[in-house]
């Protein structure tokens, strides 16, 4: 799922990921790929499996607040969406 970086701290990428929100889907995975040139970032989402989605419930799509731990700092890196 495609995401845009909101800011770096430290060793932790603040992400937003545009999805099917609440109550219904949510992000599943967040994957890390980290070379000395860049950094890959893979953000899964899908159906939340404890939601009560249903006749009558209303998804939305929504934004995503997500976290990605790093080994290092971004730095000068790049960074990648790993989004199929």
């Amino acid at each position: 799922m495609p995401f845009k970086l909101v800011g770096t701290e430290g060793r932790t990428l603040r992400l937003e990921v545009q999805a099917g929100g609440a109550p219904c889907d949510g992000v599943r995975k967040v994957a890390v790929e980290e070379t000395p040139k860049t950094v890959t970032v893979t953000v899964t989402t899908g159906p939340d499996p404890e939601a009560k989605c249903g006749p009558g419930v209303v998804a939305m799509i929504g934004r995503i607040p997500v976290q990605a731990k790093l080994r290092d700092p971004l730095g000068n890196r790049t960074l990648i969406d790993g989004a199929p």
